[in-house]
């Protein structure tokens, strides 16, 4: 682009030029557009759930061999991380049917609850009542400081009644996010020892006389539920919110690193620190 100001009649003329007027250098690529091919690629694997990291070695991956093969270096061998990292975060905010937390889910579990009313298990508001909960639920109304929102597909109860004549597992994680909620996932292994989720709940405290309530939501849900074994992490809150739910006294086992963890830990406190890890070979 040529800008010229005329001193004369104090007009300002403008000259595009399409192409460039000088050699170009392969630090000019930044100032060139992505290919739409490539940004609709990221599109599609930012959709996906795809890792951050595998889409960009991807794309630098077509990049360098597209190079190898025409002698052109083009815009995708400068895709950054940032530059992806943008593309998600938009993503995500444009999924929010609220920019209220609290509103976002209400609008969430009413969407759910029209499309089925079946999906959503439990569904107490901060603050409020149950909009959605089992027939015993006791003081939880009253619970100002008590979250929870637990769901629940058709096809999952299904994979639920069948994987659960085998095992149960069921997963907790903590601080999930700012407002330190947990993530409980209820998972069933197939025949090909995959991990298939079939119920979730948020909530935010995990103490066993709140958590019971959700296994007693999936308990009134499905009353013929039989379950052959649970195996959870070293939590006695846990399965005693599932024996009060399910109002059972469950076959309970500890996960396989749990029971590692406990094992190396009793060896470190009874054998010589020296000999710990020769004995503890996993």
């Amino acid at each position: 682009m040529k800008v010229w100001n005329c001193p004369s009649t104090g007009k300002t003329k403008v000259w595009y030029f399409p192409t460039h007027s000088h050699d170009l250098q392969v630090s000019d690529i930044q100032h060139h557009p992505m290919s739409s091919e490539t940004s609709h690629f990221i599109e599609e694997q930012i959709a996906i759930k795809a890792a951050l990291m595998d889409i960009l070695r991807t794309i630098q991956q077509k990049a360098k061999s597209a190079e190898e093969e025409s002698d052109v270096v083009s815009k995708d061998v400068n895709v950054t991380v940032k530059l992806i990292r943008e593309r998600m975060r938009k993503k995500n905010m444009a999924s929010l049917l609220h920019s209220d937390d609290a509103q976002s889910v209400r609008l969430l579990a009413n969407k759910l609850m029209t499309q089925d009313p079946d999906i959503v298990l439990i569904y107490k508001p901060l603050g409020e009542p149950c909009v959605v909960a089992p027939a015993d639920v006791g003081s939880l109304n009253e619970q100002s400081d008590v979250f929870m929102f637990g769901f629940q597909t058709k096809e999952q109860q299904k994979l639920m009644i069948e994987g659960c004549e085998h095992i149960l597992v069921v997963d907790e994680t903590h601080c999930t996010n700012q407002y330190d909620y947990l993530l409980l996932n209820m998972l069933v292994v197939d025949a090909n020892r995959n991990g298939w989720p079939v119920a979730h709940l948020i909530a935010s405290k995990s103490d066993e006389n709140t958590v019971k309530h959700f296994f007693s939501a999936l308990n009134e849900k499905c009353p013929n539920l039989e379950i052959n074994c649970v195996i959870t992490d070293d939590d006695l809150k846990l399965i005693n919110s599932m024996n009060a739910g399910f109002q059972t006294d469950l076959r309970h086992l500890l996960c396989k690193r749990h029971l590692f963890k406990t094992f190396r830990k009793q060896l470190g406190e009874k054998a010589p620190k020296h000999l710990v890890d020769e004995m503890f070979v996993v």
